[in-house]
């Protein structure tokens, strides 16, 4: 019963955080779309909203224990991942003729993290970041990702406070097309979870975690 109730507080955290997300993210593009009706060839910029996409990626976060961190249940976290997220892209392509052409993302991802060990907790949140994807000729294209967020924790560790904390994460990926709406990716990534000291103990959650995912894309 405790389980089911973590479990359904931490989904709640996250589901309302993307509504919230949503609504800002489609007033950005409705207001986009306004400014792009004057807007001429000679006067394009360039940063604007472009093609959208929405997904789920799933995976395994595994515990990272640093030399005299003096941590005793952080390092040994291990966890199911849940991350559904909204990307949209906010540059026009990027050195195109480069092999460093790309473009650049504005990426909001919610988070479930599903704890197994030490023991069993949940903790649920909303980040914002900005990706970069390598995109070439091909199918297949490789990008890096870093981003912010929120998340509350109800994890029970030893050196970690439950309740409100901040995250930060960074990682790199490969994204494979399948068709013009359909993709799938590969990716792994640091990410780390911590209350800024706002609260004791904070010795802090640092995970690795490798993720599978795929998303729609549409305009």
């Amino acid at each position: 019963m405790i389980a089911a109730t973590r479990s359904l507080r931490a989904i709640g955290l996250m589901g309302h955080a993307i509504a919230v997300a949503m609504v800002t993210l489609s007033a950005a593009q409705m207001a986009a779309a306004g400014g792009d009706a004057e807007e001429t060839p000679d006067r394009a910029g360039l940063f604007r909203l472009g093609p959208h996409q929405v997904g789920l990626s799933l995976g395994y976060g595994h515990g990272v224990t640093w030399a005299n961190s003096g941590l005793i249940e952080g390092g040994r976290v291990r966890e199911l991942v849940v991350a559904p997220h909204w990307q949209v892209d906010v540059t026009r392509p990027l050195a195109e003729h480069s092999w460093y052409g790309g473009v650049l993302a504005l990426r909001t991802e919610g988070t479930l993290l599903v704890n197994c060990e030490p023991r069993s907790g949940v903790a649920g949140g909303l980040g914002l970041g900005l990706r970069y994807d390598f995109r070439g000729a091909g199918k297949a294209h490789p990008y890096v990702q870093a981003g912010l967020g929120l998340i509350g924790l109800d994890l029970d560790l030893a050196d970690q406070d439950d309740g409100f904390a901040f995250t930060v994460q960074g990682g790199v990926g490969v994204v494979h097309r399948w068709s013009d709406r359909i993709s799938f990716d590969l990716g792994a990534r640091f990410h780390h979870i911590s209350n800024a000291y706002t609260a004791a103990p904070n010795g802090g959650i640092d995970t690795l975690q490798f993720l599978v995912g795929a998303a729609y894309h549409f305009e």
